[in-house]
């Protein structure tokens, strides 16, 4: 069973303090393995704006400064993920994604 592009949804008895009420969009899920994000629990600390000052970049749109950082983990819980629109850059032979590492998912604009 392939449940990529799918919601997980953490029954109520759940115990795992990592999943409890949570909701997971599955991005990728294999046989090698799975990826998912967590959709509901921002984080009560940090923005968008606090984050990218810790590591030293500017945000540069003022629309964005309140945007939520939502919690990860509980595994390579050092990574980060943005979800952003399709960026891409061309040239003459063909069209490729602007970041050096960036996958692809389903949905629209939000």
């Amino acid at each position: 069973m392939n449940l990529t592009n799918h919601f997980l949804i953490a029954m109520p008895g759940m115990e795992d303090s990592s999943f409890v009420k949570s909701v997971v969009y599955l991005c990728e899920h294999t046989e090698k393995g799975a990826l998912g994000l967590v959709i509901n629990k921002p984080s009560s600390d940090i923005n968008l704006q606090g984050l990218l000052a810790k590591v030293d970049l500017s945000l540069g749109r003022d629309d964005l400064t309140d945007e939520p950082v939502f919690q990860g983990g509980p595994v390579q819980t050092e990574r980060g993920f943005v979800l952003h629109d399709p960026m891409l850059a061309t040239n003459e032979e063909k069209s490729e994604s602007a970041y050096a590492s960036t996958m692809q998912i389903d949905g629209g604009s939000r």
